[in-house]
């Protein structure tokens, strides 16, 4: 397979610059400032590649010189942002996206020289697998690589990753084929092995480098373990990790870092030039279609199939069959064939001349003719014929992608093992599959390698099944005890934070380490100074005369207090219900209000017989005081509002359908929507710093909190490093040091300068982003709230 060059890693020396400056700062870099953009479509557009993430640069820059390269790696390590360096991006494992400053490598990197009548070629990173094939073709060659996706895959991915595909097993593949590198290291220094001098300027600029790379050399040589161990590894396609055998396999550190380079993923530097010796064109080629009982068949025939000459054998096991019966166009050999456990094998001989071919399949029949093939082991030599086969194989991610369920991400993986171990690995991987219900993964690969490709399609919402089906009826009981007594577990927990906050700091902290030392991590935090008070009790109900809305206060703002100002806000509920009392919007809240939760902490947990009876008792609650759907249903933190609307999922089909007319909206949504233009006018701040949050996304709601935050000020920031703060309900609590990774890059942005106020709409959120910042973040209501409050004299 062939992926894109990725990421180098850059240290981060200063907060990150604003867009305005980081342009400059790139610009400068290079020769033509035009080359460089910090557009958000531009962006947008270069977050993608094949694989299932995302990742949104902050710049992308063109480049057009190994020199700019070198540049922009400085420049981007001064401004403390990671490099990712692009190409074809048909990664399917993420390698071609990153977060800060991408590097296109593809648009000025296109040249390709035919080298001794086409037995060596120079490639740079931008030219694709089957163009550089197709300039070769004419001189009855081809690169040795031949993976898959050779239509979009380009030089660079196939260099950063080792590709090897169908054909070329450990022998011709990128490693072995390439004779020389110019690359560019993070420093900025040119290295190009083809150079007679190479070592020796490697040596002058890279001293370090130089003698480093002879260090791990001696000490991988010396040690008669490691060697074995190398060559073992080795033997088999391997792309994981860097490429140790380099140590074995050259004795300079200027050859020995080109094949480091070689799979190395863009994390040591930029291939900016290859030259690969090439293998034989071989035009002339008969393939068939192998279809056996089963897997352990398939495998089976692999000895016979190599000893008769047979140059590719893809294996395809019966989940890829069925796929592959559901095209639009199925070949013969499957048409009337009910798959069941079957295995087949694509078969493809191939010789330079005709005259070849037929001797060469002439010798093969008859073993062909004694593999336990359920029909005929034909071979054709019709190019259509094999451009339907061939099609069946290629296809097969693109086909299973396509037809995964709604809401799963399709994901692929590898395994090399020796040959005879692949029968075991590819039927202990069915079994799997079968046990942890994945009934639509299916396997295929480079059978003559040992070489399986898995893929299958993740419902990422499940994770908190496999979560469900860790607990035992125990942990189930206890659970739904909690949902059924959900006032007094709330009380319970504001009781213990007040008691907790009256101890000295050093005893509750002992306290709370003991605890989790005792096997309570996951359900006790560390106790920390900055840990928040409890909360204010929920709001009383209230049945006003013509409602516009039914208000469910979150608990998160009863358990936890707010981020108080000087005039003390009560946090995000009681600011909502002033700003309605201040529009003339009235707004019910229902009976029994303390004890009903959007049921988020048993289904994120796994906690489902809890997060049942919470979803009975919410609904139940909010269908009467709706009057039956008919009023919308207003939260106060983000993440419950979101939690609410999943709520139904956890009753049965008829229950689900008897709520379906339950309306829920985020109470900034509601604001932005109803409150504001009926408010008095804004006091408005100078400046606020804006933490958006997953669940607004979620929920669309990311332009009604930009309306609420523009309303409170002109100048309003979203870092560009935003992302996920990682806090997660009570993980934030629990793991504190994931958060403070997740955020560390926005908190150094957001530092960078200061803001009258910080704001956020989810009080988890808003805690992690303080303990980030050092700054606090309130949530964005309890600001317009005080910016709308009547002026009080003298103050």
């Amino acid at each position: 397979m062939s992926h894109p060059t990725a990421s180098v890693p850059s240290a981060a020396a200063s907060p990150p610059p604003s867009d305005e400056r980081l342009a400059d700062l790139l610009a400068s870099c290079v020769g033509d400032p035009a080359r460089v953009t910090t557009a958000l479509p531009r962006r947008v557009a270069a977050a993608h590649d094949a694989s299932p993430y995302l990742f949104t640069p902050r710049a992308v820059v063109r480049v057009a010189s190994a020199g700019e390269v070198g540049a922009l790696m400085a420049g981007a390590r001064a401004a403390g942002l990671p490099v990712t360096l692009r190409s074809g991006g048909t990664s399917l494992a993420g390698q071609a996206g990153g977060d800060g400053v991408q590097i296109d490598v593809r648009t000025h990197w296109r040249e390709a020289e035919i080298l001794d009548d086409g037995r060596r070629v120079r490639l740079q990173p931008g030219v694709t697998v089957r163009q550089a094939n197709a300039r070769l073709a004419r001189y009855g060659r081809r690169l040795g690589p031949d993976p898959a996706s050779e239509s979009a895959c380009t030089i660079g991915g196939l260099v950063a990753n080792n590709s090897s595909g169908m054909n070329c097993g450990t022998r011709d593949n990128a490693y072995r084929t390439i004779e020389s590198l110019r690359f560019v290291l993070p420093s900025g220094t040119v290295v190009d092995t083809a150079d007679a001098d190479a070592d020796a300027a490697l040596l002058a600029r890279e001293p370090e480098l130089h003698a480093g790379l002879l260090r791990l050399r001696d000490r991988v040589r010396g040690s008669a373990a490691s060697r074995a161990t190398v060559e073992r590894l080795f033997a088999m396609k391997n792309t994981m990790g860097y490429g140790l055998n380099s140590f074995l396999d050259h004795d300079t550190p200027a050859d020995m870092l080109a094949r480091l380079m070689v799979g190395s993923e863009g994390t040591l530097g930029f291939v900016a030039e290859a030259v690969f010796r090439t293998v034989p064109l071989l035009p002339h080629t008969a393939t068939g279609l192998l279809v056996l009982p089963g897997l352990a068949e398939a495998t089976d025939c692999l000895p016979v199939l190599l000893a008769a000459g047979a140059r590719t054998v893809e294996l395809l096991d019966a989940a890829s069959l069925r796929v592959a019966q559901r095209s639009g166009e199925p070949v013969e050999a499957l048409r009337r064939l009910t798959v069941s456990g079957h295995a087949a094998l694509l078969v493809e001989f191939a010789e330079d001349s005709a005259e070849a071919l037929e001797h060469t399949v002439a010798a093969a029949e008859p073993a062909l003719r004694l593999l336990p093939t359920l029909t005929p082991a034909a071979l054709t030599r019709e190019a259509g014929e094999r451009n339907n086969l061939w099609r069946l194989r290629k296809g097969l991610y693109t086909a299973v992608a396509g037809a995964r369920r709604p809401g799963t991400t399709a994901l692929l993986e590898d395994v090399a093992v020796p040959m005879d171990r692949l029968t075991a690995t590819g039927e202990g991987l069915i079994d799997l599959f079968a046990r942890h219900g994945y009934d639509d993964a299916v396997i295929f690969g480079h059978a003559r390698d040992g070489n399986l490709h898995f893929m299958l399609t993740q419902e990422f919402e499940v994770m908190k099944r496999l979560r469900a089906d860790g607990h035992g009826r125990t942990a189930q009981g206890v659970a739904d005890r909690v949902a059924r007594h959900w006032e007094g577990t709330v009380t319970g927990v504001r009781t213990a934070l007040k008691a907790a906050h009256a101890v000295p700091l050093p005893v509750t902290r002992a306290a709370t380490r003991a605890m989790r030392g005792l096997g309570a991590g996951e359900l006790v935090p560390e106790w920390t100074a900055d840990m928040p008070r409890s909360g204010p009790e929920r709001p009383a109900a209230r049945h006003p005369a013509g409602a516009e809305a039914v208000f469910f206060a979150a608990c998160i703002g009863s358990l936890f207090a707010p981020e108080e100002s000087d005039g003390g806000s009560g946090g995000s509920a009681r600011a909502f219900l002033r700003l309605c009392e201040r529009a003339g919007v009235p707004v019910a809240v229902p009976d029994g209000l303390g004890g009903l939760c959007c049921g988020t902490p048993w289904q994120s947990k796994g906690y489902t017989r809890g997060h049942r009876t919470m979803a009975a008792r919410a609904l139940d609650a909010l269908w009467a005081a709706s009057d039956h759907g008919r009023l919308p249903v207003v939260c106060d933190a983000s993440s419950c509002t979101h939690g609410l609307e999943r709520l139904a999922d956890a009753l049965s089909e008829p229950d689900r359908a008897r709520y379906a007319a339950l309306r829920f909206v985020d109470s900034v949504a509601f604001t932005a929507e109803r409150l504001l233009p009926a408010l008095p006018a804004v006091r408005p701040l100078a400046s606020m710093a804006l933490h958006r949050t997953c669940s607004t996304a979620h929920l669309g709601a990311d332009e009604a909190l930009r309306t609420v935050a523009a309303a409170l000020s002109a100048d309003v920031t979203v870092p560009d490093s935003w992302g996920c703060c990682a806090f997660a309900g009570d993980r934030g609590l629990l793991h504190p040091e994931v958060t403070a990774v997740a955020t560390a890059r926005q908190a150094a942005e957001i530092n960078s300068r200061s803001y009258d106020a910080y704001a956020s709409c989810n009080r988890t959120c808003e805690i992690g982003m303080t303990r980030a910042t050092g700054r606090p973040y309130r949530h964005i209501l309890e600001l317009l709230d005080e910016a709308t409050a009547p002026a009080v004299p003298g103050a």
